[in-house]
């Protein structure tokens, strides 16, 4: 039968350097990754609000009332995509979408550098679909 030897590591101070340098690598890489994942966020439902405010006026300075937009996607993004889509999760995008907009400071874009491609797949979509009509 075999023995079941430990092997047993005894760290000198250029380790546990090391083992330092390594976790706070990780550490940062975390960081980043978070900032990116609320930036891809924020950006997104920026869009998303976009694109329901450009729905609902169709052009016009204000929706058409009894509009019933938002109920239909929310139940095909609840349906699609699982939970998180409600009306009012929708309206609340669409009202970061107009406060931003609205604003006289800095633009969305220039604050999301880092998620500039969302921009850019949607203006690319946006301009396949007024090539289209």
């Amino acid at each position: 039968m075999m023995k079941n030897n430990k092997l047993s590591l005894i760290s000198n101070d250029d380790d546990i350097a090391f083992y330092k340098q390594v976790s706070d690598l990780l550490v940062a890489a975390r960081k980043h990754a978070k900032r990116q994942m609320d930036n891809t966020v924020a950006v997104t439902r920026f869009l998303v609000g976009y694109m329901i405010v450009e729905r609902e006026q169709q052009g016009q300075k204000r929706a058409k009332y009894g509009s019933q937009l938002m109920k239909g996607l929310s139940d095909y993004l609840t349906e699609h995509l699982g939970g998180g889509f409600s009306i009012t999760n929708l309206k609340y995008m669409r009202t970061f979408y107009t406060v931003f907009a609205s604003s006289k400071g800095q633009m969305l874009s220039d604050l999301f550098e880092e998620c500039n491609n969302l921009f850019d797949i949607f203006n690319l979509n946006t301009k396949k679909r007024s090539d289209a009509v």
